[in-house]
């Protein structure tokens, strides 16, 4: 099974994820969404911290992407052009940081109702 089909598995952040021979768990995701500065531009549900900006960027609480984009758009967010005239800048996010956000932005995440 490959990394891919295995993160698709989970259903929660709170599991362990494996990318690649690395596994995560939903704190260490959420604190790294907010160190890296994300909270600043973008919304999350799971993170709960809502930055001076967070309606500039997309809110990516049910945003999924593939990973060798997300990598490569993380690394160098110029290789997608504006949208709507906004561009993200660069976050200069760690390459070691940048698979730990790869499965918090693309983890499957369980549905609750009340």
């Amino acid at each position: 099974m490959t990394s891919s089909a295995k993160r698709a598995k989970h259903d929660s952040v709170e599991e362990p994820v494996e990318l690649g021979a690395q596994r995560y768990r939903g704190p260490e995701y959420r604190r790294l969404f907010a160190a890296a500065g994300c909270v600043t531009c973008h919304m999350h549900r799971e993170v709960g911290i809502k930055g001076e900006l967070s309606d500039f960027g997309p809110d990516l609480s049910d945003k999924r992407f593939a990973e060798s984009y997300l990598a490569a758009f993380l690394a160098n967010p110029s290789i997608k052009p504006p949208t709507n005239g906004k561009q993200m800048p660069n976050p200069h996010v760690r390459d070691k940081d940048i698979g730990p956000l790869i499965a918090f932005i693309n983890a499957e995440r369980r549905v609750t109702s009340r």
